[in-house]
C-alpha cells in the first residue's frame, strides 16, 4: 500500500478512533493479496457489520478503499453490549 493512500485512510479514521491493520501475502503469480482491517474503538461495533471490525480485501488493488471506509463510517457505530465481542 502506498504511503499516500495510507495517510488518507488514517486522516479519515483518526477522528472516529478507528485503527487500521494492513497486511499482505503473495497471491498467484506476481500478485500480492492485501487485507486491510478497520477496528472500531474498544466497546464499539460497526453498524454495517455488527462487530468490532470491517475488512477490505482485494488482490493487487486499492480501488474503492476510500469510498468503502467513508461509507462504513457514515453507517456509524453502536455501543456493544456486555459480553459482545
Amino acid at each position: 500500500m502506498d504511503k499516500k493512500t495510507l495517510d488518507k485512510l488514517e486522516k479519515i479514521c483518526e477522528p472516529h478512533g478507528v485503527e487500521i491493520d494492513v497486511y499482505s501475502e503473495p497471491h498467484k503469480k506476481n500478485e500480492i493479496f492485501w487485507s486491510i482491517h478497520f477496528f472500531a474503538p474498544e466497546g464499539i461495533h460497526w453498524n454495517a457489520s455488527g462487530c468490532n471490525a470491517v475488512a477490505f480485501k482485494n488482490a493487487n488493488s486499492f480501488e474503492g478503499i476510500i469510498g468503502f471506509i467513508k461509507e462504513e463510517i457514515k453507517e456509524g457505530f453502536y455501543k456493544a453490549e456486555e459480553g459482545e465481542e
